[in-house]
């Protein structure tokens, strides 16, 4: 019987670190890819607005990735998409359009959702801001770990999408080695079916 459950506790120590590696290896493997082509817009995913009363360094990353887009001619438009976060009490798309006027775009070329609390939600709800303006192809904008989520969830929703992470990220170490820990869990958690990971 011992013996037993010496092979049971095996199986589930290999199976877990199976869990883990896969996600990993594809998250290593897909993350530096730039694929950004002309489009009608860019979809900046939303996070976290505020760290220790400041300004989340990540999010300013993402939205001066995206700014720059629409400043280099790649797409007319700003999608920031990110709902009221209680950890901060603030809505990240009023964060993200504030950020992005600060960097000179001009408020019409920002679009606002701010509803979403998820990945998922970000690319769905984006998804239905398209179709209401006739747009069919936008440019996904986010931190490297994190898009190879976003590319599988928006292939799902039938997104026809260019992908543009971060470069020269302000993200501090820290936190990008916690991401990188992190991620491989909600890949994992997306591929078994679920949808409400929030993003980092």
């Amino acid at each position: 019987m011992r013996r037993f459950i010496v092979r049971l506790l095996l199986a589930g120590l290999v199976l877990g670190m199976v869990a883990y590696a896969v996600p990993l290896a594809y998250i290593l493997a897909h993350q530096g890819r730039v694929t950004a082509q002309p489009s009608d817009i860019v979809l900046v995913l939303g996070a976290r607005g505020y760290v220790n009363g400041e300004v989340n360094p990540c999010l300013v990353g993402r939205v001066r990735a995206g700014v720059r887009l629409v400043r280099q001619g790649l797409a007319p438009y700003l999608i920031v998409s990110g709902g009221y976060d209680p950890e901060d009490g603030h809505v990240e798309a009023e964060v993200m359009a504030q950020i992005a006027r600060g960097q000179g775009l001009k408020p019409e070329q920002i679009v606002l959702e701010p509803k979403a609390t998820s990945t998922y939600e970000n690319l769905l709800f984006a998804k239905a801001i398209m179709r209401a303006r006739g747009w069919r192809s936008l440019i996904v904008v986010s931190q490297a770990f994190h898009l190879p989520r976003a590319a599988s969830m928006a292939r799902e929703l039938g997104l026809s999408f260019t992908l543009a992470p971060v470069q020269e990220d302000p993200c501090p170490a820290s936190f990008l080695a916690r991401a990188y820990l992190r991620e491989p869990l909600a890949l994992d958690f997306y591929w078994l079916g679920g949808r409400g990971a929030r993003a980092p």
